[in-house]
């Protein structure tokens, strides 16, 4: 028992070849495990396409968690600043306060000097 295999495109009796059957067996089962391993390849591709595209989000997120803790520092850094120049100008007010207390006191006291001096002056004329 032989199997004919036929060209698909010319049928002349000359194109026409003979197998065995454990050959054409063969032949089938080497096309068979071609397309199953074909598919397979085709889903490992797919899935290799899929993990780098979730390893490129990642990197994305990995990215805008490194920006946001950036942000985070510099907000951090700002407000320790804005902290330190409100103690410094607290402290500087404090200060002109206290001088200006002192020079409120010297006028009003260099005042009555003056004023007393004078009566004494105007008292002894």
């Amino acid at each position: 028992m032989s199997l004919k295999g036929i060209s698909q495109k010319d049928t002349q009796t000359d194109s026409i070849i003979t197998i065995s059957p454990a050959i054409a067996r063969l032949v089938i089962k080497d096309l068979t495990l071609y397309d199953r391993d074909k598919e397979k390849i085709k889903r490992l591709l797919d899935v290799k396409s899929l993990y780098e595209s979730k390893v490129l989000l990642q990197d994305e997120v990995i990215k805008n968690l490194n920006e946001q803790i950036k942000n985070s520092d510099n907000i951090s850094n700002l407000r320790a600043e804005q902290i330190d120049n409100f103690y410094s100008i607290n402290r500087q007010l404090k200060t002109d306060l206290k001088k200006q207390k002192i020079k409120n006191k010297l006028t009003t006291a260099g005042g009555s000097i003056i004023a007393i001096v004078l009566a004494g002056l105007l008292i002894t004329n």
